[in-house]
């Protein structure tokens, strides 16, 4: 897969996450730019803010929600007595395969969890 530099809308969902910085936590200001890929496979989108210049991944800080997702379903497990799991896809990987049906979104999962 040949990577372009991406369409800078893509980055509004995504805020600085350097406390210090006047724009931490604010997405959709523009400030967040492509800088460059990362990843084994070069699929993992690296950014920068241009109001601090911070320098992040697009998975920074996934590991607390994974952990708070993987806690709710549990918890939602335990009173409806139905089982909830937690499955991640990265946006990169879910853009790369854009499923059309439930039934292909479910095949590309079973294959990321492979």
């Amino acid at each position: 897969m040949i990577q372009t530099t991406p369409v800078q809308e893509r980055y509004t969902r995504f805020s600085c996450p350097n406390p210090q910085c006047a724009r931490f936590n604010h997405p959709g200001e523009g400030n967040i730019v492509h800088r460059s890929w990362t990843g084994t496979h070069k699929h993992i989108d690296r950014l920068r803010c241009t109001a601090c210049d911070r320098e992040f991944s697009e998975r920074e800080g996934t590991e607390a929600k994974d952990a708070a997702m993987r806690d709710w379903c549990a918890r939602v497990t335990q009173q409806t007595g139905q089982q909830w799991e937690y499955a991640r896809i990265n946006q990169s990987d879910f853009e790369a395969r854009v499923p059309r049906t439930l039934a292909e979104a479910i095949q590309a999962l079973t294959l990321l969890q492979g």
